[in-house]
């Protein structure tokens, strides 16, 4: 099954200069708040997002190598890309931190999301980290 793009693109996010550059360590840090034991590391991840990387060195090849154009398998969110190496600031993976996705829960489940500010600010890192992986 060929995703479809969301309406999100690139140059519908603004960049804002009052977020700190983030390392792409502490980029995997946020998602591997997920991983491990929690709901998406192993072979038992949810819906087959394992959010689970060798190293902080390694971790952002692994899971763009994983995940980079792959739909989703949330149901009702299949034309969602995990990764959308055109538009990294869209991509499904990152926006389930959000506080209000369009599709499916806030991750971590149970969590209410980012604040805007912080979820703003981890969009722009994870678009400039992904950038072209």
């Amino acid at each position: 099954m060929q995703a479809q793009k969301s309406a999100c693109s690139s140059a519908s996010v603004a960049r804002d200069s009052s977020c700190p550059t983030l390392s792409a360590e502490e980029v995997l840090q946020k998602l591997s708040t997920c991983g491990g034991s929690n709901c998406h590391g192993g072979a038992g991840a949810q819906l087959g997002v394992n959010l689970e990387f060798g190293s902080y060195a390694t971790g952002i090849t692994e899971l763009a190598g994983r995940f980079r154009n792959v739909p989703s398998r949330l149901p009702g969110c299949h034309d969602r890309l995990l990764i959308d190496t055109e538009n990294p600031e869209c991509s499904f993976l990152f926006e389930k931190f959000s506080a209000s996705p369009q599709c499916g829960d806030p991750m971590p489940l149970g969590s209410t999301g980012m604040s805007e500010a912080e979820f703003r600010c981890l969009r722009q890192a994870f678009a400039d980290v992904f950038r072209g992986r």
